[in-house]
């Protein structure tokens, strides 16, 4: 099982930062990180804004995801696990909520969050 090594993305650090550790698992445009309205986040945006954005409109604190994180510091990952699992375990690790992840087909169509990773790259490699 394929694993990459996660620190929790910094407060100092940029949404970029988390987009590059996407990357590493996602199909590029395969998805992108919004905002809590909606917007998509810029790759400039300050992590710790975004986090303090994401908590008030949650109801928690921008500390519970860090903590979260801060847990999983390591993420495992193999082709015939869902997209959602993944998702979420890569939005845990990096301490931000994974309602920010928003991942998409090749169209833009939202795929079910039960799709295999390997089927979701495919979409994007012509072979899905």
């Amino acid at each position: 099982m394929p694993t990459i090594d996660w620190p929790t993305a910094r407060d100092a650090g940029h949404v970029s930062t988390v987009e590059e550790r996407l990357d590493q698992v996602f199909p590029s445009g395969s998805y992108y990180l919004k905002n809590p309205d909606g917007s998509n986040a810029r790759s400039d945006q300050g992590i710790d804004t975004f986090r303090k954005e994401w908590a008030k409109k949650q109801k928690t604190t921008p500390e519970a995801y860090k903590k979260k994180g801060a847990r999983r510091q390591i993420l495992r990952y193999e082709a015939h696990i869902s997209i959602g699992t993944i998702r979420r375990n890569a939005a845990e690790g990096l301490g931000i909520p994974a309602a920010a992840i928003v991942l998409q087909k090749p169209d833009g169509e939202k795929p079910g969050m039960n799709v295999q990773l390997n089927t979701f790259r495919g979409y994007w490699t012509g072979k899905g």
